[in-house]
């Protein structure tokens, strides 16, 4: 993916620590799209209930959340238990937590391989007029060879 006013592609540069599969101490400004293994401490802004379908024991509650830290804020999507844990000035530590693409912009959420849990003793301020979720990306297909089917196709032999 590619920020739209800049050519450049948009990839992670987080140096991973030895041994560890997830991406220790990250701030929400340096959250990059299609990425995962993030561990961050967030304050809950706003919280919305997108979607509420009772159902007895599978009923499913969808709410989107703004969260933020001193870097900046971005939309994060909560399911189920998720949505009793992030209400407006809460603080919660997310553990794992991936970033998807949702309508060219990048969302927040933790899935079954990670964990979202009440942080204690948290004061910091989030920093408003940074929001990730508003800025847009497109994909751009990326060519490993560089030259794509032209030099494969250059590079067959002609049989006669």
């Amino acid at each position: 993916f590619a920020h739209l006013s800049s050519p450049v592609h948009a990839r992670s540069t987080h140096a991973r620590q030895a041994g560890s599969s997830t991406m220790a101490g990250t701030t929400v400004e340096s959250v990059r799209p299609v990425t995962r293994g993030y561990n961050l401490v967030v304050q809950v802004l706003e919280a919305k209930i997108v979607m509420e379908r009772r159902g007895g024991k599978n009923g499913v509650r969808v709410a989107e959340c703004l969260v933020g830290d001193e870097t900046g804020t971005i939309i994060m999507n909560c399911r189920n238990e998720e949505v009793d844990l992030a209400q407006p000035g809460a603080y919660l530590t997310l553990t794992n937590a991936r970033v998807d693409m949702y309508r060219s912009s990048m969302r927040i959420s933790v899935d079954k391989w990670g964990k979202m849990e009440a942080a204690e003793s948290q004061k910091f301020k989030p920093l408003k007029n940074n929001n990730l979720s508003l800025v847009e990306f497109e994909f751009v297909p990326y060519d490993i060879m560089g030259q794509g089917q032209q030099q494969h196709q250059q590079q067959q032999p002609a049989f006669a």
